[in-house]
């Protein structure tokens, strides 16, 4: 058997024996509507939350709350027997539980972790977790499995972590999951089904704010944790086929075990490509008979490849080494267009110089704008590019520059080229200047200054640069001078990395004579100098020229 992919959703098995192709189902579409909420929109108890916008919890609904209070007391009537098989994880058995000190009453439930003489439990019906006595379990009837498991894994739709969540926390920051945790912990909230993916019930979360209900999605936008983003194709797909099924049962016309509408057409319309592709296949020649075919993989639709930026080798194959921790880097989002970046610590080239090979590496922050951002603040030297109608700049060679007297680049192939993947603007290139010049002013103070750059010294700096990158621009305290400067340079950090709101994505637009300097009008370009720069202090950074923009 051979699975073969066309485009995105078109996926075959390949029987080479009876040489004929079969069509797979892209996404499980036989959702049956009694396992799913009557209505798109309806309540969830939420008992445990994971991460900011992933939780557990059970629908609230009437016929909910009477089916678990039901299940509830036919488990404690009965008598209960201990568990005699040795415990194991995800064993189903019934566990005790207990609120606010009262009574246990036991609960179905499944092994997490064993401690010693406590496991740690899952309570199937309710989304929690709690650790109990090993002895203090009891076996599941079998007639107690019938009745479907209530609690549901949830997540938020439509949302990713914004800049400043990234920079302050691993993903999600201390702060977001305060916020969320608050807003929802322990609550009764109102969520939209927006799709299934994996058995998660992907959601919008209202919640009742003001006496309206608002979307969670909004509070963490508006507080900064999070930006709107849109769902992966997967989703996207599974939304499509609930809403035609959610449709053809408020018109009855629903069909048990059926698929639904617009599958069946997606359907017919892919095996008319099949169909069609197989016509065009027999009627071409048959050269041979028998064929050596050299095959590949598996692959992962969600691997990474990376490429370097150097001109000289932007086209040769980047390997990151096999003990590298990022040898194989999946990316969970590759709907979301922006760029990432990687950096390495050791770079070589093999043998033939067709393959840069890299170790101890990196990858930044995935902030939409990273790899612009880092560039302009770093480089040497910057030349801008902007769009046609100059309302705001596609992106920036950067390197050396040029000699003043030949005008010939410096170094041309260790130059970069790079296209912008969001909006950069004259405000941006001023808080990357005023973030070099504070750069300038601690690194570069001159003999007659009091701070002195001992090698501890310079190690306090480094660490205080990469500070700067994480700490809120709120917690600045000015103490003295070099604090002062410090404080600034944090500042300047997260007010460019952390832009609220976002930059606007773009399509890169690629320059169309990349690699060449002095392609910009001089009379557009504002040359800008170091308040300062000609008292004999060394620099360590120039100020790069913003190009004029109209509006």
């Amino acid at each position: 058997m051979l699975h073969v992919v066309i485009g995105r959703e078109i996926k075959l098995t390949a029987d080479i024996q009876s040489q004929s192709l079969s069509l797979m189902d892209a996404v499980n579409t036989k959702l049956n509507p009694e396992k799913l909420p009557p209505n798109r929109l309806f309540v969830v108890n939420i008992t445990e939350v994971i991460d900011v916008g992933h939780f557990w919890g059970f629908p609230a609904d009437e016929a909910s709350l009477e089916k678990q209070r039901l299940l509830t007391a036919e488990i404690n009537k009965s008598t209960l027997s201990p568990v005699t098989v040795s415990l194991y994880p995800n064993l189903l058995c019934l566990a005790p539980y207990s609120e606010n000190s009262e009574e246990s009453l036991y609960y179905r439930a499944k092994i997490l972790h064993m401690r010693g003489n406590t496991v740690e439990v899952f309570f199937l019906d309710f989304g929690n977790r709690a650790v109990v006595s090993s002895n203090s379990l009891r076996e599941l009837p079998s007639d107690l499995l019938s009745e479907p498991f209530q609690a549901r894994e949830f997540q938020v739709a439509g949302m990713r972590p914004s800049a400043q969540s990234i920079i302050l926390g691993n993903q999600w920051s201390s702060r977001a999951r305060d916020c969320f945790i608050t807003m929802v912990k322990h609550q009764s909230v109102i969520v939209s089904l927006y799709s299934i993916l994996y058995g998660v019930m992907r959601v919008e979360l209202l919640i009742n704010k003001e006496s309206k209900n608002t979307s969670v999605v909004d509070i963490l936008v508006e507080e900064g944790h999070a930006v709107k983003a849109e769902e992966n194709f997967d989703s996207q797909q599974s939304h499509e086929e609930l809403m035609s099924m959610y449709d053809d049962v408020e018109k009855g016309t629903y069909v048990p075990g059926s698929v639904s509408s617009s599958w069946r057409d997606r359907k017919k319309l892919d095996e008319e490509t099949i169909s069609s592709l197989l016509t065009q296949l027999s009627s071409s020649p048959n050269t041979s008979s028998k064929r050596n075919v050299n095959l590949k993989g598996p692959l992962s639709p969600y691997q990474t490849n990376f490429y370097s930026l150097r001109r000289k080798t932007y086209y040769r194959t980047v390997l990151i080494e096999k003990n590298s921790i990022n040898s194989l880097t999946l990316n969970e989002n590759p709907h979301f267009k922006h760029q990432r970046m990687l950096v390495a610590g050791m770079v070589a080239v093999n043998a033939s110089g067709t393959q840069i090979r890299v170790n101890d590496t990196s990858i930044l922050p995935d902030i939409p704008g990273m790899p612009g951002l880092v560039m302009m603040l770093f480089t040497p030297v910057m030349e801008l590019r902007t769009n046609e109608e100059r309302s705001y700049y596609t992106g920036a060679l950067c390197g050396l520059g040029v000699n003043s007297l030949t005008q010939e680049a410096i170094l041309p192939e260790n130059d970069i080229e790079l296209a912008f993947d969001v909006k950069f603007d004259v405000r941006d290139i001023i808080e990357i200047n005023s973030l070099r010049v504070a750069i300038n002013n601690l690194l570069c103070s001159g003999h007659s200054n009091t701070l002195h750059l001992n090698p501890n010294r310079i190690g306090q700096l480094q660490e205080d640069c990469r500070d700067g990158l994480t700490r809120s621009h709120t917690h600045i305290q000015n103490r003295d001078d070099v604090s002062r400067t410090r404080n600034t340079i944090q500042h300047l950090f997260c007010r460019l990395f952390i832009r609220s709101p976002p930059r606007e994505a773009v399509t890169p637009i690629y320059h169309e004579n990349q690699g060449k300097w002095n392609q910009v009008d001089p009379s557009l370009r504002m040359d800008i100098t170091e308040r300062g720069g000609g008292n004999g202090r060394g620099v360590l950074f120039q100020l790069h020229s913003p190009i004029v923009l109209n509006g």
